[in-house]
């Protein structure tokens, strides 16, 4: 049997894409099958599922580094990244010696502290890989990337400081702010309408002897002008006597 021109060109081409197709198939599947155990161990460690690294792999499918865009984005995203592993440093330091003296009072089981050994182990694969990553995004960054996430951690913590600083100070002075924008009147002073300024009588009560002396005050005032005016009516009345030759 022979083969027309036609067919020895289309047979081929035929046969390179089906191989390619399902090489293809098998790249995605493998793939998918790989995220999902991957998910299934994350799921069972002491940390629970790495979401930050999900979804700079999800990144990674979508953007490439070529693209300025994506470079921008997978350089956050990784960043994200690298804090999340810090963070789970710093509690695996903070909580394996507490752990490993409960552990030996028999106050828990061994099973927790093996799940911590394992994810010891695996933050250390994470931080590897952190590295390996941004040697691709940028030449050296690897070395510093750590250094670089710690201080972005070390900025927002201290904003966050400074937020709630700033409420609770709000909070506090919340009565204070319509004493500024008004001042206090004193006792004695009282604003009119028209914004004139009135004296009133104190508001504090006299005690009775004060009330008494105060009382006792004003009759003798009073006794003195009534002798006054006498006096002056009588100088007044009285005819002036003739001299004497």
């Amino acid at each position: 049997m022979t083969l027309t021109t036609q067919q020895a060109f289309w047979y081929p081409l035929f046969y390179i894409t089906g191989l390619s197709s399902l090489f293809i198939f098998f790249v995605r599947w493998n793939s998918t099958r790989q995220k999902k155990e991957s998910r299934q161990q994350s799921a069972n460690s002491y940390f629970g599922p790495n979401v930050n690294k999900m979804i700079y792999e999800e990144l990674c499918e979508q953007y490439s580094l070529e693209e300025p865009e994506g470079k921008k984005l997978l350089t956050m995203a990784l960043i994200q990244r690298a804090m999340a592993d810090i963070k789970r440093v710093f509690q695996i330091r903070n909580e394996k010696p507490s752990l490993q003296q409960l552990v030996r009072q028999g106050v828990i089981g061994e099973e927790l502290l093996a799940r911590m050994d394992k994810a010891e182990q695996e933050i250390e694969r994470e931080l590897q890989e952190v590295q390996e990553e941004a040697e691709m995004i940028r030449s050296g960054w690897g070395q510093s990337i750590f250094q670089e996430a710690s201080q972005v951690m070390q900025a927002q913590m201290q904003r966050e400081a400074q937020i709630t600083t700033a409420m609770a100070q709000h909070q506090i002075g919340g009565g204070g702010v319509a004493a500024q924008v008004k001042p206090a009147q004193t006792e004695t002073e009282e604003e009119d309408d028209d914004g004139e300024g009135v004296q009133l009588e104190p508001t504090s009560e006299l005690t009775d002897e004060q009330r008494r002396e105060r009382l006792a005050a004003e009759l003798i005032e009073e006794e003195e002008k009534e002798k006054s005016k006498s006096r002056s009516k009588g100088s007044k009345g009285t005819p002036a006597k003739p001299k004497k030759k």
